[in-house]
């Protein structure tokens, strides 16, 4: 670093893409995550892991999650992986 500004990217540190990146999503509004918790609380079993996303999601897309609603959701991307060397799979839903 010299004169404030990162030597590798040529970014000054107080206005650099990072910080605004960093800065959106650590608004839970804007980009929320697990919201149902995580995997880790429900046990993470092997073949069902990601019906628990898509539950999830359609309690959102719904209004159903008491509690840890997300206001006015409307889309919401689910991933589920099958285990090691298996097939992975994402589903986009949204409401009407």
């Amino acid at each position: 670093e010299r004169d404030g500004k990162n030597l590798k990217t040529g970014d000054d540190p107080k206005h650099s893409r990072h910080s605004a990146i960093d800065e959106l999503l650590s608004d839970p509004c804007f980009f929320p995550i697990n919201t149902h918790g995580g995997l880790l609380c429900f046990g993470a079993p092997w073949e069902v892991p990601a019906m628990y996303n898509v539950v999830e999601a359609v309690k959102q897309l719904r209004g159903q999650a008491e509690g840890r609603q997300i206001p006015d959701c409307r889309r919401a991307l689910v991933f589920g992986n099958g285990g090691v060397l298996s097939a992975s799979a994402v589903a986009i839903l949204a409401r009407s």
